[in-house]
Formats: structure tokens, C-alpha cells, sequence
């Protein structure tokens, strides 16, 4: 019984250690590639949107105006949006990955094996 406990103690270190480890990996490589994927695609989509919409509302005066205040809520609006969607994806993939990587790990470790 006491080998049991010092075993699932070891277990439980493991898995401790190593979820934590692919949660700060998970969130790092999430974060980077979301808010490059998504700065771009929102950048594109609202410069094109804000532009055929400030272009044929004004003439020069307005322009900056308009542009200015259409990309600030276009952006922030495209931003959460995709970011939103791109982190739950992609946090989801990477941490069910890292996850079953951390299950063979900590229950095959033959340092941990209780015979």
C-alpha cells in the first residue's frame, strides 16, 4: 500500500509539472501565432471595409477623420473576435496534444513503475 501511495505520488507530480509546462508553452505559441494570424487578416479586411466606406461618404477633409475612426472599431471589433476563435482553437489543440504526451510520459515513466 505504501508503494501504491509513493507511486501516485510520484504520478501526481508528473502530471503536476508537466501540465503546467504545456500550459505556458501552449499559451506562448497560441498567443504569437493568433495575433499574427489575426492582426493581418483584420488589418487587410478593415482597411479594405473602412476605405470603400470613408472614400464614398467624403472628400478630403473627412478622410482621416473617417479613417481613423472606422479602422478603431473595425479592428478592435475583427480583433476579439478572430482572437477569440483563434486562441480557443488553437489552445484546445495544442493542450489535448500536450496533454496525452503527458499521460505516456508520467504513466510509463519506468522510474516510476511501484514493482
Amino acid at each position: 500500500l505504501n508503494t501504491q501511495r509513493h507511486f501516485d505520488r510520484k504520478q501526481q507530480n508528473c502530471l503536476n509539472e508537466c501540465l503546467s509546462e504545456c500550459l505556458s508553452e501552449c499559451l506562448n505559441e497560441c498567443l504569437s501565432e493568433c495575433l499574427n494570424e489575426c492582426l493581418s487578416e483584420c488589418l487587410s479586411e478593415c482597411l479594405n471595409e473602412c476605405l470603400s466606406e470613408c472614400l464614398s461618404e467624403c472628400l478630403n477633409e473627412c478622410l482621416s477623420e473617417c479613417l481613423s475612426e472606422c479602422l478603431n472599431e473595425c479592428l478592435s471589433e475583427c480583433l476579439s473576435e478572430c482572437l477569440n476563435e483563434c486562441l480557443s482553437e488553437c489552445l484546445n489543440e495544442c493542450l489535448s496534444e500536450c496533454l496525452s504526451e503527458c499521460l505516456n510520459e508520467c504513466l510509463s515513466d519506468p522510474g516510476l513503475v511501484p514493482f
